[in-house]
């Protein structure tokens, strides 16, 4: 996927969050070699978690498919993938890429 379609996504996600009163209007994906293998949207007031911001439901779920059976992604994955969001990320949302190596 490019980068535009990429972007289309995640604004996709934004829309929905929002049509479906989930959270605000923020949506993420991650691409690796071009290819979506995970999307996150705002879902702070269906889960009642203040972290359930849009990148980092999309993290959470990248590591789960990168590296099923640990709860980080090893060094030999980190910095290989792609992380696109709508709006720009909070500084929470930037923290967490950082700590994550996103």
């Amino acid at each position: 996927m490019t980068h535009d379609e990429l972007i289309a996504e995640a604004c996709r996600l934004a829309r929905e969050s929002v049509e479906n009163s989930w959270g605000g209007p923020f949506g993420a994906v991650i691409a690796k070699n071009g290819e979506i293998i995970a999307r996150g949207q705002n879902r702070v007031l269906v889960t009642g978690d203040i972290t359930a911001h849009a990148e980092v439901e999309a993290i959470r779920k990248a590591v789960r498919v990168i590296n099923p059976y640990s709860p980080t992604i090893s060094p030999l994955n980190q910095n290989k993938s792609t992380l696109e969001f709508v709006p720009r990320p909070l500084l929470m949302g930037f923290g967490y890429c950082y700590a994550t190596a996103a």
